[in-house]
């Protein structure tokens, strides 16, 4: 049966092979460690699975299956939904999203370490099983690109927001963009076909919104921003991680006409930005400018190098006695920062099944200790499993 180039692409064994390779190696640990049973049974017979994943849709006999859906809580009170998907449907929506990234490179490459930081599309071909550079380059370059618009007298800032982005990203608007034109049928009507039903964990399927969890998602929204990136980045002085989007000026009227005109390209796409959130401040120092991650003063940085004890206490301190977090911008700092520090160590592995929306920092935190699984297996198990299963992946594909 002849298909459009997209779906043959799609469709064939390799782009599948080094779809699942691509799943495995990525950096969402929290979501994978859901999935570690099923990953290690997969890879039993993993060329057969992929083949007969192949066969099916090319056979056209393939069919997206219904996700399950849970709320997790966030610091804020509300609850963030993360969606688990079939093995083979997040072999097919990664194996979509490959074909995206080729089709989109070039378009990426336009704002990728420019203005845009976020999932930034691996392009060394030594290593094809990673889909995206590590997370933390991107971020410490918007860091630098923050300072760089600092030092250059733009002291005048705006944080803008988005409401539930992944929750909004419209189907239609999302195909359009791919195909205007309608060329690759099999390809779109398979991808309409899997984020309907993906979308929701109900009978009622929406039209819009990807599933939260999958790194696929990741891009899909970096793709359905692209426009608004490529237009926003030619006439203001604008960066953006994920969904956080700063505007810089040398005047408050300067980045006021900016966030106008970024909030109507949001709005054209259907996007809703959060007005609750919204506030432009004249920045004093370059902390101010970075924002909600540079919480540590001066002196407190100090001691994260120089005295792990004092680093445990900032960080202890940054919870009450029931244990909600009082800063946790602070925590998320520490995380990041501290390097091996047993006592942090010790805490959170007391802490971490109450903290799901802090668990991409944790595992941040906890691959310090991974030459330390042997010591860790007997005084710390929860951590020595999740550890466990990071260097699993990372012998699986040989590094």
């Amino acid at each position: 049966m002849k298909s459009d180039k997209y779906f043959s692409k799609l469709s064939s064994y390799d782009n599948l092979d080094i779809a699942w390779k691509q799943i495995k190696t990525a950096q969402n640990v929290y979501y994978k460690n859901y999935y570690r049973q099923l990953f290690m049974a997969y890879d039993f017979a993993s060329e057969q699975n992929i083949e007969s994943l192949s066969i099916r849709l090319k056979g056209r006999s393939y069919e997206p299956s219904n996700v399950l859906k849970f709320y997790l809580p966030k610091p804020s009170g509300l609850h963030r939904p993360i969606t688990f998907l079939h093995l083979d449907d997040l072999i097919v929506y990664q194996a979509i999203v490959s074909v995206l990234a080729s089709k989109f490179k070039a378009q990426r490459k336009e704002v990728e370490n420019i203005s845009v930081f976020s999932n930034i599309l691996n392009s060394d071909d030594k290593k094809p099983l990673f889909f995206f550079r590590k997370w933390q380059e991107g971020y410490a370059r918007f860091k630098r690109k923050i300072k760089d618009y600092f030092d250059n007298g733009n002291v005048w800032a705006s944080h803008f927001d988005l409401a539930a982005y992944y929750d909004t990203i419209d189907h239609s608007i999302l195909i359009h963009q791919i195909s205007p034109k309608n060329i690759y049928e099999d390809f779109i009507e398979l991808m309409k076909k899997c984020l309907n039903c993906w979308s929701t964990h109900t009978t009622n399927r929406l039209s819009h919104g990807i599933p939260q969890g999958p790194i696929s998602s990741a891009f899909i929204a970096e793709i359905y921003f692209l426009p608004i990136d490529r237009k926003i980045v030619k006439n203001l002085k604008y960066v953006r991680y994920v969904d956080d989007i700063k505007i810089f000026g040398k005047s408050e009227e300067e980045v006021q006409e900016g966030i106008i005109f970024l909030e109507h390209e949001c709005k054209e796409r259907g996007l809703i930005p959060q007005s609750k959130k919204f506030s432009i401040i004249k920045c004093n120092t370059l902390e101010d400018a970075i924002g909600k991650e540079q919480s540590l003063s001066s002196e407190e940085k100090d001691k994260l190098q120089k005295d792990p004890k004092e680093t445990f206490l900032m960080f202890k301190n940054a919870f009450d006695s029931d244990n909600n977090v009082l800063d946790i911008s602070k925590v998320r700092y520490i995380l990041k920062s501290s390097g091996k520090n047993d006592d942090i160590l010790h805490f959170v592995s007391n802490i971490i099944k109450r903290y799901p929306d802090l668990v991409d920092e944790f595992s941040s935190f906890f691959i310090n200790y991974l030459n330390d699984l042997t010591s860790l297996k007997y005084f710390i198990p929860n951590v020595y499993n999740i550890l466990y299963h990071i260097n699993m992946l990372r012998v699986n594909i040989g590094k």
